[in-house]
């Protein structure tokens, strides 16, 4: 694992823990996207079943554009846009399932670095 994936484990690790209240429950994940350049799906799980909402941070950086599109049960929910740079998203919503597929689409992106911390609640 390199120094930035590591590093951004603990930055997300801790900016959720503190944040929303993951400590609680401690269901508290990272997992980070292999190659930035490809359609990667992510499948994220939590260790409970009374799940309510879910937080989930994408940060890291990309030099093209890309999509962050979460389903449930395989169906559409919410679609979220990155432009290129630096990337900091965070989606905090209501959820009510134990999974949360999330889809990462590039658009002309080369090269870059991406992680993806989540908290289910």
């Amino acid at each position: 694992m390199d120094i930035f994936k590591r590093n951004s484990a603990i930055v997300l690790g801790l900016f959720l823990m503190l944040n929303f209240g993951c400590q609680n429950k401690l269901v508290y994940s990272t997992k980070s996207i292999d190659n930035v350049s490809k359609q990667t799906t992510l499948v994220l799980y939590s260790s409970f079943k009374d799940v309510n909402r879910i937080s989930i941070l994408v940060k890291g950086y990309i030099d093209g554009d890309a999509t962050i599109l979460i389903k449930v049960n395989n169906s559409y929910k919410q679609e979220y846009a990155i432009s290129k740079g630096n990337v900091e998203l965070l989606i905090d919503c209501d959820w009510y399932e134990d999974e949360c597929i999330v889809e990462y689409w590039p658009k002309g992106v080369i090269s870059g670095e991406l992680a993806i911390g989540y908290c289910f609640r």
